[in-house]
């Protein structure tokens, strides 16, 4: 018994951290969904730190790369343009990504919108090998839950 209590609260844990990256989400996009159409599109980057968390991005020199890439946003609208023009979930491998320096690397993506309007697009980005049985499903329901809430 004492095992399944432990179970359960560990993951009890799991959910209070996926809904405050939730939140935080949320809060980093309510900038955004208030700012000028004519003006560039929107972008932003959360929980990069997360990224030193991977083996793959033990080297400093490419946890660089990355982080410039992210910087530079070119690249990373462009996958964001190709989403855009995607129903459902979109997923990115390596080269597909466009750059050197997402080899090894995916990227899932997937739009949010209103009943009849594209609003924007929710990526997340992560080594190649991620648990794509897990990140899916997130990435599906946070952008279903920020359309919700745009909708109101």
């Amino acid at each position: 018994m004492n095992a399944a209590k432990q179970h359960l609260q560990m993951k009890l844990n799991e959910l209070k951290m996926q809904a405050s990256d939730l939140l935080d989400i949320l809060k980093n996009a309510q900038q955004f969904v208030v700012a000028d159409p004519a003006q560039e599109p929107a972008f932003f980057v959360s929980g990069q730190t997360n990224l030193v968390n991977f083996q793959e991005f033990e080297n400093s020199e490419r946890l660089r790369a990355i982080y410039h890439e992210f910087n530079e946003h070119e690249s990373m609208l462009e996958l964001l343009d190709q989403s855009m023009q995607a129903d459902g979930i979109k997923v990115f491998l390596g080269s597909e990504c466009g750059r050197d320096a997402y080899q090894g690397c995916a990227m899932v993506t997937r739009t949010y919108r209103t009943e009849n309007e594209v609003l924007g697009v929710l990526g997340v980005i992560g080594p190649s090998r991620m648990n794509y049985q897990k990140v899916l499903p997130e990435v599906d329901m946070t952008a279903e839950i920020l359309g919700s809430l745009l909708k109101k």
